[in-house]
């Protein structure tokens, strides 16, 4: 499993959130994971089959993507 991209949240809820984006296709889940950090504690996942999906409940947040595709510090 791959990162795809990672960011912070900016708008549309849980601001100020780290987000990374995992590609699973090529594995077990055949899917795409996306990872949520509260800044004060405590994360959850969310689980997507396939990339339109993925991309339609992203834009329910505005994210500042990092350029490279690596973590943030």
């Amino acid at each position: 499993m791959s990162i795809v991209r990672s960011g912070i949240i900016v708008g549309g809820g849980h601001e100020g959130a780290k987000i990374s984006i995992f590609d699973d296709s090529a594995g077990d889940t055949g899917g795409y994971y996306v990872f949520i950090e509260e800044p004060g504690g405590g994360a959850f996942d969310n689980w997507f089959e396939n990339l339109h999906v993925l991309k339609v409940n992203l834009e329910d947040y505005e994210v500042h993507w990092n350029d490279d595709g690596t973590e943030t510090p």
